[in-house]
């Protein structure tokens, strides 16, 4: 499983739009940089901060990913392992119902993972031919906002219910004897929550936000041989993010920030 890891990024970007006279509005593409392992998409919890009082935003996004695996001497010269290309998704819509508040809901995945193996060097490491890791997360997050100084402390606080599947081929000897392949399929569900802050000062474009999400706990179950039963138990890693943003001296520009981390996954 991967080991705790983070990322950043930082650019400068033009304004968006202007909401109100003297204000400087940034359009924000931020994430973190690519960490490999599981985390295929991470969190992404933007549309909170977005001024439109009705909004709805989604992305799709295509990664190819060119990554193979050589082989030891023992197993011959070549390609024994590759990962698989990934599609990541986000989806969200908020209504801000009350002054200071607002509420989006969110489709996405933030788990994912996708690796093939030729079968001599799967059997002759004790790994699946083919394994395909994928998640969904349904999330609700609300953020309510006060007066502290010259702009605005807003609390954040969410839920999600989180779907993980896992299928994986493994190497078995069979009749003959050969060496084939026993399929491995799991899912479950699991619920998590998260927390933060933010603090956005809007005649600046100044905002600071920091959110941490929990760990989800997972019971999977399905089956093995597509017949006998199969479990178990994983806990989908915690994760903490500050993203900062401010105006620059440029007129209608600023600069904007990640930071993130990835604790790690366990199987009990």
């Amino acid at each position: 499983m991967p080991l705790s890891k983070s990322g950043r990024i930082l650019h400068a970007t033009q304004p968006h739009s202007q909401h109100s006279a003297g204000s400087t509005n940034c359009l924000l593409e931020l994430g973190r940089s690519p960490c490999g392992g599981l985390e295929a998409n991470g969190y992404n919890w933007d549309l909170l901060f977005d001024p439109g009082t009705y909004v709805g935003k989604g992305t799709v996004t295509r990664v190819i990913i060119d990554h193979d695996i050589t082989s030891l001497a023992a197993l011959g010269p070549g390609t024994v392992a590759t990962s698989s290309n990934r599609t990541y998704y986000n989806f969200a819509a908020k209504a801000d119902l009350i002054d200071n508040a607002s509420c989006p809901v969110s489709a996405q995945n933030p788990w994912g993972s996708g690796t093939d193996r030729l079968l001599p060097y799967a059997a002759a490491t004790g790994q699946s031919v083919r394994e395909r890791i994928w998640s969904n997360d349904l999330g609700l997050t609300c953020s309510y906002g006060f007066a502290v100084g010259p702009g605005s402390l807003s609390i954040i606080g969410g839920v999600s219910a989180q779907s993980l599947n896992y299928e994986a081929p493994v190497p078995a000897l069979l009749p003959g004897p050969t060496t084939g392949t026993l399929p491995v399929e799991l899912d479950g569900n699991g619920f998590g929550w998260r927390i933060g802050a933010a603090y956005e000062v809007p005649e600046i474009a100044l905002r600071v936000s920091a959110i941490y999400n929990a760990p989800i706990d997972y019971d999977l179950s399905g089956t093995f041989a597509g017949a006998l039963p199969a479990a178990a138990s994983v806990t989908t890693p915690q994760t903490f993010e500050v993203k900062a943003q401010s105006g620059v001296a440029l007129a209608g520009w600023c600069w904007a920030g990640s930071n993130g981390w990835t604790g790690r996954w366990s199987m009990h």
